[in-house]
């Protein structure tokens, strides 16, 4: 190619055309990328908001967990302890029997140990009932922000796709 070939008309109008092109097309294409950049962003920090809640939620869960955990040894002692109760119970009162001879002593004691065992069971199922009443409401309330989040972010997105 020919430096004459530059200065052809055909090629100038050509060049001309060209140049005119990618003048006009760039301010649309500068806008159209400058729209699909703020749209990422905006994605991106609704999934960090996502995954902030979804991290908290982990973190309730793992806490619930390790009080369930907390529960379970306390119970554990407890129950322990409590045999040892009545363990120590049964040793005085077979004592008392033995020492007495009294029939009243004996009911006593099975009256007790009736009336320690519903009272144990009494006490860990109000327990249970109200660590899961507070699992629950945690849970419920984690999952209520989760939806609220999900609704705007599938409303942004529609948002965003109509216009």
């Amino acid at each position: 190619m020919e430096i004459n070939n530059f200065f052809d008309a055909t090629f100038m109008v050509g060049v001309a055309f060209i140049l005119l092109c990618i003048f006009l097309a760039k301010p649309g294409w500068n806008t159209l990328i400058d729209k699909l950049e703020a749209y990422r962003k905006s994605i991106m920090e609704e999934f960090q908001r996502a995954d902030h809640v979804l991290k908290e939620a982990r973190d309730r869960l793992e806490d619930a967990q390790s009080v369930l955990e907390q529960f379970e040894t306390k119970k554990e002692s407890f129950l322990h302890h409590m045999e040892q109760h009545i363990d120590q119970m049964k040793k005085n009162f077979q004592q008392d029997l033995m020492n007495r001879e009294n029939w009243e002593h004996a009911r006593f004691q099975t009256q007790c140990q009736t009336l320690l065992e519903e009272w144990k069971q009494d006490a860990s199922q109000r327990f249970i009932k109200e660590l899961n009443h507070q699992i629950i409401y945690m849970l419920q309330k984690d999952q209520d922000q989760y939806i609220q989040l999900n609704n705007a972010l599938f409303q942004n997105f529609l948002k965003e796709y109509k216009s």
